[in-house]
């Protein structure tokens, strides 16, 4: 019985300190101070006293607005991204990747906005958007207005689901192949030719990964398996591999039926028991 007490005890005590710590941080984030965490990218920690204040950086937020205006004027994240590269304009030093830019572009602290209460805390898992709890609490980036229109060109962007899962290729050497070029993974994309016929090419995917676009030229994906296929088949098929192939299949023939000679045959007769009757 003091079990259950003291557990339920524990509970809600528990429960009292998640909610006077989830008050303690809405109410220093609206009086603009930092909550904590790792500082967003264009943006810089100030000391106020014993705490911080979330300011724009000088040298990143310039990146964050020219972003968000890149993909307004109609460019996908990868795109966006390789122009930031390109111009110099980096992520604290490392290139930008689709999925570095995606994530920033889809934050909305450059709102100046920090939400609480996203996430189950057992769990992990997100939480109904109407349980978050939102402050204004620092210098917005972007407006709110741009930043939700941003939301909904990315969404119309996105490729649909409704199938599930990726496709996957049907190409031999689809990824087992390397670019000559730059030594990066060559991916199967695909492209439309004249009349609309749909064609699939290997293409050097070095560009996802932040860096230039590599000067590998794309080639048509059947055309290079059947070539592959047919010089793997030139190293292999030769006639010395087929002459040892033969001897092989050979031995292994001899040594079955030299096996089943060794096996005794079990001779056919009367097998049944009892002694006979007298006389």
């Amino acid at each position: 019985m003091n079990r259950v007490f003291l557990g339920a005890m524990d509970q809600m005590v528990s429960r009292q300190i998640s909610r006077d710590t989830l008050r303690s941080m809405k109410r220093s984030a609206s009086e603009g101070y930092f909550t904590g965490g790792r500082v967003p990218f264009g943006y810089r920690t100030e000391p106020d006293g014993k705490r911080a204040r979330l300011l724009p950086d000088d040298a990143e937020a310039p990146v964050v607005k020219k972003a968000f205006a890149l993909c307004l004027a109609g460019l996908g994240a990868l795109a966006a991204a390789q122009q930031l590269n390109e111009a110099g304009q980096l992520r604290r030093g490392a290139c930008w990747k689709k999925t570095s830019l995606l994530y920033m572009l889809q934050s909305d602290v450059y709102t100046g906005t920090r939400t609480f209460n996203r996430k189950n805390k057992k769990t992990g898992q997100l939480k109904p958007s109407a349980e978050w709890v939102q402050v204004e609490s620092h210098p917005a980036l972007v407006s709110r207005e741009d930043f939700e229109r941003v939301q909904i060109m990315m969404q119309e962007r996105a490729p649909s689901r409704a199938q599930g899962g990726t496709p996957r290729s049907g190409f031999v050497f689809s990824g087992l192949l390397t670019c000559g070029v730059c030594g990066n993974p060559l991916q199967v994309v695909n492209g439309t030719g004249r009349g609309g016929v749909l064609y699939n090419y290997y293409g050097c995917c070095a560009h996802k990964k932040g860096a230039p676009r590599c000067l590998f030229r794309p080639t048509r994906a059947d055309l290079f398996d059947d070539w592959l296929m047919g010089e793997v088949l030139a190293q292999l098929v030769t006639p010395e591999v087929m002459a040892h192939a033969v001897h092989e299949v050979s031995d292994m023939g001899s040594r079955w039926a030299q096996g089943q000679e060794g096996k005794a045959v079990r001779p056919a007769g009367d097998t049944r028991k009892g002694h006979a009757r007298p006389g």
